[in-house]
């Protein structure tokens, strides 16, 4: 499908220019990136490899959601989320959507680039950890997933 291919393509840009700090995951990757590691949805793994890693996401393949379960893994985990900009993005991420989400591959390179020179991460994660944990905006969006 269209989506798929446009995430290799991503992801080749991604490798071409941060080969050495890169970590593919997912057995449908391997075809094109052999070094991929294999596909693991272990809690442990998971959480191990997204904890202080910048985590690139383009999204659910069936939607265009923010928030979806591994983007919510990847903050509660520690991970600082990198991800396609959407509709919803500035509500949710607020004052770091710049920092964090990206319109086009130039703009995803940039935002990688900077992240990974940023010493402010912790408070990055932070934010989402203390919003996520409030309940009125745990309310306020599933009211939104169920409308």
């Amino acid at each position: 499908d269209l989506k798929s291919l446009v995430r290799v393509e991503l992801l080749k840009g991604v490798l071409q220019n941060f080969q050495d700090k890169c970590i593919l995951i997912g057995n449908d990757l391997k075809k094109f990136y052999p070094k991929a590691l294999d596909t693991n949805f272990d809690k442990n793994f998971l959480r191990k490899f997204y904890e202080g890693n910048i985590c690139l996401d383009f999204l659910a393949k069936d939607g265009e959601q923010s928030l979806y379960p591994r983007s919510i893994e990847i903050i509660e985990s520690g991970g600082i989320l990198a991800q396609i900009n959407t509709k919803e993005s500035s509500e949710i991420f607020e004052e770091y959507n710049n920092q964090i989400t990206f319109n086009s591959f130039h703009e995803m390179i940039e935002i990688i680039n900077k992240l990974i020179k940023n010493s402010n991460l912790i408070d990055i994660n932070k934010f989402f950890l203390k919003k996520y944990n409030d309940d009125k905006f745990l309310k306020t969006t599933l009211s939104k997933l169920f409308e």
